[in-house]
């Protein structure tokens, strides 16, 4: 019998230029880092009342992404995270969280290569972790950037 908690995410980014015409759509697999992990295991105990709420973007990604990241290599000087508009339990599977946000035109303005979820709005709290350094997602100051942020515990 195999056994395992075992968690893995999806991000899924796409891109619009001011008319509402798509021009990127990609799909991303992410990191769980280590700061995920011990946050889980202390909410299993009723220890920590915090949950994800920020969004923050990079423009030159680490170059291995590992479990130990704990924010961004390279972040947009001047932009600030971004409130995630929507942590929800669910879709169709009841072990998936689903965390949405919009980003709106003239922020984050360049190449996005790394992106994190993280607790709070200023500390090194990041709980996942997307580089996709082979996949510039090159904003223009009128685009919207809409991100759907997937993270499945289990099986899914």
């Amino acid at each position: 019998m195999e056994e395992g908690f075992g968690a893995y995410g999806t991000i899924h980014y796409e891109l619009k230029d001011e008319f509402g015409n798509t021009k990127q759509d990609v799909t991303t697999q992410n990191v769980i880092t280590n700061y995920h992990d011990a946050v889980m295991a202390a909410k299993m105990n009723n220890s920590l009342g915090s949950v994800i709420a920020f969004i923050d973007f990079g423009k030159t990604a680490f170059s291995t992404g590992t479990a130990a990241e704990t924010g961004m290599n390279v972040g947009f000087q001047g932009d600030s995270r971004n409130i995630v508009s929507r942590v929800t339990a669910g879709g169709g599977d009841d072990n998936d969280v689903v965390c949405t946000v919009t980003i709106p035109a003239a922020e984050y303005t360049g190449t996005i290569q790394e992106a994190g979820l993280f607790l709070t709005s200023s500390t090194s709290d990041m709980m996942c972790y997307a580089h996709f350094p082979d996949v510039n997602i090159t904003k223009g100051a009128a685009d919207t950037l809409a991100v759907t942020w997937t993270i499945t515990y289990g099986a899914s």
